[in-house]
């Protein structure tokens, strides 16, 4: 039994050690491409959603005007917005992934409604020079940028699911003339 103990012990430290370097590593890589490139012109291009990583571990659960996540969701679902109609999301081309680091929020509703096959491809800007301090302060993730959590909101992630659930059985309804 004390051998269990001393093993997990030593497992959670190589794991919280690990995780350290691999945060250490990610910031100064990113210290390292920003600091080589120059200018701030910044090329548009077409990706994938799930091909841009959050910068942030957790976001504000409703957009800076108020806007929820829910209400914006359904515009987009019924096409009476578009990722067109917004700006695109800012982005830095580090280690070989796209990171955002301005628009972590709109990418979020971006992976929901790809992974419900509504959207294929977002504009992004990508960045050439960007204020490495901002940047600092807002890379916080925990998860290699994987995945983002709605702060204050555990739920949010499941109603959005169940908004597009719900628009997919209707249209599915619809076209089978099922009315």
């Amino acid at each position: 039994c004390n051998n269990l103990l001393v093993i997990s012990h030593f497992i959670h430290k190589h794991i919280r050690k690990n995780f350290v370097l691999a945060q250490k590593r990610i910031k100064a890589c990113f210290t390292i491409e920003l600091y080589k490139k120059e200018g701030n012109m910044g090329s548009i291009r077409l990706v994938c959603p799930v091909d841009v990583l959050f910068s942030q571990s957790s976001i504000k659960g409703e957009f800076k005007d108020g806007r929820s996540f829910e209400d914006t969701l359904e515009d987009m679902l019924n096409d009476d917005l578009t990722p067109d109609d917004l700006p695109p999301i800012k982005v830095i081309l580090s280690c070989g992934s796209y990171w955002a680091v301005d628009g972590n929020r709109r990418l979020y509703l971006y992976q929901i409604l790809h992974s419900y096959g509504h959207i294929d491809k977002i504009k992004v800007k990508v960045c050439t020079n960007y204020n490495l301090h901002s940047l600092r302060r807002k890379l916080t993730t925990k998860n290699g940028g994987e995945s983002i959590k709605v702060r204050g909101d555990p739920l949010m992630e499941w109603r959005l699911r169940m908004i597009c659930l719900d628009l997919n059985r209707e249209r599915v309804v619809l076209d089978d003339k099922w009315y």
